[in-house]
Order: C-alpha cells, then structure tokens, then sequence
C-alpha cells in the first residue's frame, strides 16, 4: 500500500513539473513583446527636439548662427516672463533677418508667449527693413503646439532677378513652411530627430577603394611568377 501511494506521489510530482515548465515557456514570448512595445513607445517632446527638427529640414539653408540671449529678447520687445525656457538664433549678418525663436511656456501661459511673437511679429512688418527682406518677414508665422511656442522666420534666399512682388512672397512662404512643417511633423511624432552621423562611420574607408587593392595585389602576383 505505501509504494502505490509512493507511486502516485511521484507521479504527481513530475506532473507538476512538467506544467510549470510549459508555463514558463509560454511566458517568455509575452515577456518578448512587452519590451518590444517598450522600446516603440513616441519619442517625448523637447524644445531642443523640435528646434533640432527645424534646422534638420533645412540644413545649409538654415541661416540663423548667432544665439539671442533673454536680454536680447527682451530689448526686441518681448516679454520673457512667461517663458518656462527658451532656445532663439538670429542672424549673424546684419542685412538678412532669418531667426528661429523656440518658447516652452509655462503652464497656462502659451496664449501669453504667443501674444509676445505675434507683437514682435507685427513691429518688423511695422518697422524699417530692407526691401529684400520683406517678403521674407510678411512670410513669417507663429505656431503653437501645446505648450510650445515658434517664431518662424526662415528659409533659402531667392538670388533670381524675380522682383514680382507676389512671387516673391509665394516663393518666402514656401520656404517658411519647410520650418513649419517640420514642427507638425515633430509634434505629430512623424518626424523623430536622426542621430548626427558617428565619427568612426564618417572615417571608414570608401569600397570604391578596395578594387584597386586587389588589382596590386595581383601585379605582385604577376611580378612573382
């Protein structure tokens, strides 16, 4: 009688066992997923992103190189006592007028920050500028995401003869919009920023290269027999 029992002890033993190592091995492929979904979660928004995501769509026709400090802001005429932080870049020549001024608004304050673009918006195409520059500002835009604020004012100068003043300003607002665009982009998560390429990819050798190793190589060869 003690062996049955003994018997059917085992038996529900290994039983056991092989249950807990079905579950284990169904678990692992969930586990699998779950860190997949993970790893493919939005990217979160930042003000150096979405700056980034700017100069990125133009690249060489990105023409703004001199930071605009708080002070500098504020002797433009705009008002920084909302700004949670800030990243703003004019032009280092003084004839042109390509700037990017990217806000982050503290909370409830966007409306505030927008205002402050728009005015400042307002007293260029107000003031004195260059004839070649105001197509360039008319074209200028203020765009809000959330609480991110941009004034965008760039793009690729036209060095045509067009002196059509409409299509001169077509011509500034397409440009324009490559920034904004780059924004919707951004915040719509269409548009994550790339990496900048890596030194050591930068500096690998060219496969174009490798042909002509060969063909010495079979010189010597030649040159041998």
């Amino acid at each position: 009688m003690k062996k049955i029992i003994a018997l059917f002890l085992a038996a529900a033993m290994a039983v056991s066992a092989l249950t807990a190592c079905s579950s284990g091995e169904e678990g692992s492929p969930s586990g699998s997923s779950s860190s997949a979904a993970e790893s493919s979660a939005p990217y979160e928004f930042t003000l150096d992103g979405a700056y980034q995501a700017v100069v990125n769509a133009y690249g060489e026709d990105f023409l703004p190189s001199m930071d605009i400090t708080e002070e500098q802001l504020q002797d433009m005429g705009i008002d920084t006592q909302y700004f949670e932080e800030f990243k703003a870049q004019g032009p280092m020549i003084s004839t042109h007028v390509d700037t990017l001024i990217a806000v982050k608004a503290q909370p409830e304050h966007a409306e505030d920050v927008e205002d402050e673009l728009n005015k400042y918006r307002d007293s260029l195409l107000e003031g004195m500028n260059y004839p070649m520059n105001m197509p360039k500002i008319q074209a200028s835009e203020v765009a809000v995401y959330d609480d991110y604020v941009f004034f965008v004012m760039l793009g690729k100068y036209n060095d045509t003869d067009e002196t059509d003043e409409a299509a001169l300003l077509d011509y500034y607002v397409e440009q324009n919009d490559r920034g904004l665009e780059a924004l919707h982009a951004y915040f719509n998560y269409q548009d994550p920023v790339l990496p900048e390429p890596s030194e050591s990819s930068a500096e690998s050798p060219d496969s174009s290269e490798e042909p002509a190793a060969s063909e010495s190589s079979a010189e010597s060869s030649a040159a041998a027999q």
